[in-house]
């Protein structure tokens, strides 16, 4: 019989504005990952957010309170997202490969990064409503040197626990 693994992506990094009825505050995300995790999810993916203006904040810390309120209920891969690169959307000005990717390497350091976004492409996403207004959308960047950092991590960091995946 095939292996299935489900992936529970709780929330992104619109806000609330876009996408009402996600988990912003560091507790409600920790409860909707182990709440994802008891339904059957193995994975689970997350934004975190500074709860005083309700923004995406890719710090390291926010992460690993996250990570380790889920991991302490139950046994799932938990996740962080990288920032959205080179778009003026949610907040996401280029930044270098390595400002990209700090806290992922932040949290490899302290064992709690058992997987990580790297993607090898960029892509354009436009809502049908903001098309039918003639708004743009915004393209999701990834370049090379951005993809190789991540991979660089991925590589360094290697955890033991899923070398046999």
């Amino acid at each position: 019989m095939t292996k299935v693994w489900i992936e529970a992506a709780i929330n992104g990094p619109w806000g609330k504005a876009r996408q009402p009825g996600i988990p912003v505050t560091t507790s409600t995300i920790i409860a909707d990952g182990i709440a994802c995790a008891k339904a059957g999810a193995a994975i689970i993916h997350l934004h975190a957010y500074d709860e005083t203006t309700g923004q995406q904040k890719d710090d390291w810390r926010l992460y690993a309170a996250v990570i380790e309120g889920i991991r302490a209920k139950c046994d799932a891969i938990v996740y962080p997202t990288i920032p959205i690169a080179g778009s003026s959307y949610a907040n996401g000005a280029m930044t270098t490969a390595r400002e990209r990717y700090a806290h992922i390497e932040e949290l490899a350091k302290r064992g709690l990064a058992e997987w990580a976004v790297v993607d090898p492409g960029s892509c354009n996403f436009t809502r049908f409503e903001e098309v039918a207004r003639g708004e743009p959308g915004f393209v999701y960047q990834n370049p090379d040197d951005h993809f190789y950092e991540g991979m660089r991590i991925c590589a360094a960091r290697r955890s033991p626990k899923l070398r046999h995946l």
